[in-house]
């Protein structure tokens, strides 16, 4: 697993995002502390790459672009990428993680 701090997001639009999370710092990231978002557009494939289907609830579209627009605002603090296609960072008492599809 490769890491790295960036201080400038890359150009991710919501067409690249299989999800997009946001909860508790530091917690369990199996949606107990926080939850995760899916695009209309890909409801389908994120499905798949999870192993069972997005329900209705978990799409918003909205709250994928408000969470990409968070992490913009705020990149300054350091934004940790995974394996180049998962980007996490914590603000103030929200950690945001958005996760694109593998390459």
């Amino acid at each position: 697993m490769e890491e790295k701090i960036i201080y400038e997001l890359p150009e991710i639009t919501p067409d690249q995002i299989n999800t997009a999370y946001i909860g508790t710092p530091y917690k369990c990231m199996c949606g107990c502390a926080g939850n995760y978002a899916y695009t209309t557009a890909n409801r389908d494939k994120s499905g798949e790459a999870r192993g069972y289907a997005v329900s209705d609830d978990e799409v918003s579209d909205r709250k994928i672009r408000t969470r990409i627009d968070k992490m913009r605002k705020n990149q300054g603090v350091g934004i940790e990428v995974i394996d180049d296609y998962i980007f996490t960072m914590i603000i103030n008492t929200r950690q945001y993680t958005l996760y694109l599809f593998e390459s």
